[in-house]
């Protein structure tokens, strides 16, 4: 009677091992996305666009999977910080979202450009010249600019009055109507809309100014995602790179854009 129970523990043991080996290996991260085309947009009700594809590649090298979460940007950052979601792409380094988040670089950069109409008799070589416009320039708040943009916006009483953020996440329709000099976005999305909306493409031009240019990350919740994990998807992130799956990703995307 005793051994028939020993070897119905041990049956009991290695079926719990079974059962339990999937739930333990299974790794689904919970991935900000919301409607940015070309970065990411929602085709046939499925997630696509050049940060997307970079995200699976990042997270299939790793072994695990994507669960989209559609938040807009403000939202997302606090969700992120707080564990809710995962990891988010295209996000900006600071110290104090280190505090929170660990970062991941695929050695790419984000270029903002500034939109405005074709009809607007300006010229603009440098950004002291944004000061001339007749109406506000606006900027996605939350947004991280490079250093001189970031110095310009703090030095300059007048740069920082007449170029101002902004909780909505596009305005081209507010420059489309001459309520605003500018908006000042990210060359993949500015290039996207004026070619896939025939009136914003007559109507509106990407002047050829580069505004600023700074590196951009992937960035994980410190709350959800463990150190270990983070440092596995370092280690895939360096073998991406290694082959050019990145720079593939973007080129594929940015051809179907000429």
């Amino acid at each position: 009677m005793a051994k028939y129970s020993d070897m119905t523990k041990i049956g009991l043991l290695l079926c719990t091992l079974f059962f339990a080996l999937p739930l333990k290996a299974q790794c689904i991260l919970k991935v900000r996305v919301n409607y940015a085309p070309p970065q990411y947009f929602n085709e046939q009700d499925k997630w696509t666009g050049i940060a997307v594809e970079m995200v699976e590649a990042l997270l299939q090298e790793a072994g695990c999977k994507a669960e989209y979460h559609k938040l807009p940007w403000q939202r997302a950052i606090m969700e992120l910080e707080k564990g809710t979601i995962d990891i988010m792409m295209n996000v900006g380094y600071s110290d104090s979202r280190a505090q929170h988040y660990y970062f991941i670089s695929p050695d790419t950069y984000e270029e903002q450009v500034l939109v405005t109409r074709n009809d607007a008799e300006i010229e603009i070589e440098t950004l002291d010249d944004l000061i001339s416009l007749p109406l506000d320039i606006v900027y996605e708040k939350g947004v991280i600019f490079d250093q001189a943009f970031t110095d310009k916006l703090s030095s300059s009483e007048a740069f920082s009055q007449k170029v101002v953020p902004s909780a909505v996440e596009t305005n081209f329709e507010s420059v489309y109507l001459k309520r605003l000099s500018g908006a000042i976005t990210t060359y993949d999305f500015a290039a996207y809309m004026l070619k896939k909306n025939p009136k914003y493409s007559q109507e509106l031009r990407i002047l050829p100014l580069k505004i600023s240019s700074v590196p951009t990350f992937f960035a994980l919740s410190k709350k959800s995602v463990s150190k270990e994990r983070f440092l596995a998807f370092q280690e895939a992130n360096i073998r991406l790179i290694s082959r050019g799956t990145y720079r593939h990703i973007i080129a594929s995307w940015r051809s179907l854009q000429d």
